[in-house]
């Protein structure tokens, strides 16, 4: 009887997770789901609030800082 080594093993089980996984969504789609429970759109949306610059400068800042942390 032959003996499978950590690498065959690895690899069938990369194999089977590829076979047997399989896509799930965790939200369905907005109509499917009003007609499902009864629901009719009567939501209005507002438009989305716009990305400061700020994010991307303290991102960098705290970079900058981090990277000097672990250089002292």
């Amino acid at each position: 009887m032959k003996k499978i080594n950590s690498k065959q093993l690895g690899l069938l089980l990369f194999v089977a997770a590829l076979l047997l996984t399989q896509v799930s969504l965790g939200q369905a789609s907005a109509g499917e789901l009003g007609n499902a429970l009864g629901f009719s759109e009567t939501v209005d949306d507002v438009p989305e609030a716009p990305i400061s610059m700020f994010i991307g400068m303290t991102a960098l800042i705290g970079s900058y800082l981090g990277f000097r942390k672990l250089k002292a």
